[in-house]
Parts: structure tokens; sequence; C-alpha cells
């Protein structure tokens, strides 16, 4: 469950039955699962932060070497990070490296074509997938869920 950056509906609350109550009125499936001591343990939870990463390329020559050495590659992560609620992470990285693959059977390992061509194909996507992590789903109450939740 994500709250927006700006508004933690938790950090008003003054106690455990509060928490209770929160998530009874808004979330009454997890009613059932929270105990009191879940309620208390999340009340008095720091919030966490989620950090997004957009890049401008997914590669990078250094210096003035030959055209097949200094070559840096970003994937996953390292280039593409968003929120989880899009659940889209793990896929993400995954197709990096299968797309680079193929390409650099495409170029005979040729990376001085293969990058800027990695660039081109998996930037927009990994724009679109930061991007669409701040549009998740919400219910009326600012909590946002999962778009496969709810």
């Amino acid at each position: 469950m994500l709250f927006p950056h700006h508004k933690n509906p938790l950090a008003g609350l003054a106690n455990a039955d509060a928490v209770r109550n929160f998530f009874q009125e808004k979330c009454p499936a997890l009613d059932p699962f929270m105990t009191l001591e879940d309620a208390e343990a999340l009340q008095q939870r720091p919030v966490s932060k989620v950090l997004t990463v957009k890049c401008d390329r997914m590669h990078v020559a250094v210096g003035e070497a030959s055209p097949s050495e200094n070559r840096i590659l970003l994937i996953g992560d390292a280039v593409h990070a968003f929120s989880p609620s899009i659940g889209q992470g793990c896929n993400a990285s995954l197709q990096d490296v299968q797309v680079f693959a193929q390409l650099l059977d495409q170029y005979q390992d040729r990376w001085e074509h293969a990058l800027p061509e990695f660039t081109a194909q998996r930037l927009p996507e990994a724009h679109a997938l930061r991007d669409l992590s701040y549009c998740s789903k919400a219910d009326g109450a600012g909590v946002y869920f999962s778009p496969h939740v709810g």
C-alpha cells in the first residue's frame, strides 16, 4: 500500500485503535487480518520513500578509446527505478537484458552500434513505466494501491 509522498493519512492517527479504525473504514478487506499489535507496529513504523530514476540515455562512451572499449550500459534500476506499485521492476530489468542480448547478436557484438539502438528501443518504455508508477489507482481516501489490487 502506498500513500502520496506529501500526505500520509496514518501520520495523524493517535494510537493503534485509530489505525485499526482507519483500515476498517478504508480497507475493510484487511480488517480480519489486522490485529491490534499489527496496527500499533504500523503506526510506529517510519514512512519509507520511493525513489524513482529517469535518465536521458541508457549508455555512455567514455574517453576516446577504440570503438569497442570503455562503453558503459545501464540496465534495471540503475536507469529506470520506479514505484513498486505497478509491479514491473524485475520484468523491465529482465527485458533490458533480453533486448541487449538480441542487439549484440544483431550487431555482431559491436557495442558501438548496439548501445545507441538499445537506448532508442528501451528508453521510451522505461519513461512510460516511471510515469505510470505515478498514476497508480487511487481510491477515494487517497490511498494508493497496485493496479492489480482492489
